[in-house]
This record gives C-alpha cells, sequence and structure tokens, in this order.
C-alpha cells in the first residue's frame, strides 16, 4: 500500500466518523 493509498484511506475513516457523530448529535 502506497502513502497515497494510506492517506486517502484514512480520509475515508474520516469522514465516515464525521457523518456517523453527526448521526449521533
Amino acid at each position: 500500500m502506497t502513502t497515497v493509498d494510506s492517506s486517502h484511506f484514512e480520509n475515508i475513516i474520516y469522514f465516515s466518523q464525521a457523518a456517523y457523530n453527526k448521526k449521533s448529535h
């Protein structure tokens, strides 16, 4: 996995968690 791929993957997780946090509030 390249650094770009891992960074992109982390961004997906970040936005997923952000959306989840919005729903919980």
